[in-house]
């Protein structure tokens, strides 16, 4: 899935079990791997946008882990 159309089909968390969060937050973490692995070079047009997209996908794995933190201590 390509990170555009990633962030369009953002779940509620909130109402998402443990089980369907560690797998959203698997998802996740492949999508900040691909995005690493094709990290433009910071001269580039591109690197500006890049950077927004990683910033706001670790934003939203940061906000599963706690959602998940949250529900483990129920």
């Amino acid at each position: 899935m390509k990170i555009e159309n990633f962030y369009n089909n953002i779940p509620d968390i909130n109402n998402m079990s443990i089980d369907e969060l560690e797998n959203y937050l698997d998802e996740l973490e492949d999508q900040m791997f691909d995005l690493e692995e094709n990290e433009p070079d910071e001269d580039s047009d591109n690197y500006e946008e890049w950077e927004d997209k990683y910033s706001e996908l670790q934003d939203l794995i940061d906000e599963v882990e706690d959602r998940i933190d949250e529900l483990d201590e129920e």
